[in-house]
């Protein structure tokens, strides 16, 4: 049913964007319309120090820009409680 999700778990393999971690998908919940995936901890962007975020900056630019050119399908709704 993701199967643009499939393959893009490891992130041993990506040796572009190495501190990137996509969650699992649950496939058996999910559908055409919802898509459910696995709970990652961590903290807000806008809570995180400065520096860490003027680090993810470029790592955010190349993510998004992998997903569309490469990938073909991008995360819509990117604001800070959803990266």
């Amino acid at each position: 049913r993701w199967p643009f999700f499939r393959g893009h778990r490891s992130n041993s393999s990506n040796k572009l964007l190495p501190k990137v971690i996509v969650p699992a998908v649950f496939e058996e919940y999910s559908s055409q319309k919802v898509l459910v995936t696995e709970w990652i901890d961590g903290i807000p962007l806008a809570q995180a120090p400065k520096e860490q975020i003027r680090e993810l900056i470029p790592v955010g630019v190349e993510l998004f820009l992998c997903q569309l050119l490469d990938i073909g399908r991008f995360h819509a709704d990117p604001h800070p409680g959803n990266l």
